[in-house]
């Protein structure tokens, strides 16, 4: 087998057993600001422009506001956020992050919905970031299993909780 196959296998199979030590809200800084260009109208490239030196401004305060919205959708939806910086967690409820900007709920609800019953998908409108509830715990485990480190359009999700 390949060595490149190899590696993904072998993170796959870590990923189950691996502890969250970052920021659940942490995301894809790409998806952060497509999404913010997006909600003000603007291309990426007139958001932050490399030869200008307060892009990097610029893309803290964009991250900021849409860690802040994210925040307070999931909070407006009941979602106790601490949760998942804690070593028990529910089993049936998976943390998706590092997808494409675009996105939509649909083409998540049906690539998790293949390996069991959702009970719910949460998707702030920023569209950076999801939260899975399956209907029992062995459907979502086996979510997991299969879709951490999988493409979904341009990107990989590594960053599935």
């Amino acid at each position: 087998m390949p060595l490149k196959k190899q590696r993904l296998l072998k993170k796959k199979s870590e990923a189950s057993n691996s502890q969250f030590s970052w920021n659940s809200l942490y995301m894809n800084t790409d998806a952060v600001l497509d999404s913010v260009a997006f909600k003000l109208g603007i291309s990426k490239s007139e958001l932050i422009n490399p030869e200008n030196s307060g892009s990097a401004v610029k893309q803290a305060l964009a991250e900021a506001h849409v860690i802040g919205d994210v925040r307070r959708y999931f909070e407006d939806k009941k979602v106790d956020l601490t949760t998942f910086n804690s070593k028990e967690r529910d089993d049936k409820i998976i943390l998706v992050k590092n997808f494409s900007f675009g996105t939509t709920k649909e083409e998540l609800g049906e690539l998790f919905s293949t390996y069991g019953q959702l009970k719910r998908l949460l998707m702030p409108p920023a569209g950076t970031i999801a939260i899975v509830e399956f209907r029992d715990a062995p459907s979502a485990r086996s979510a997991f299993s299969k879709l951490a480190y999988r493409r979904l359009g341009k990107s990989i999700f590594q960053d599935i909780i």
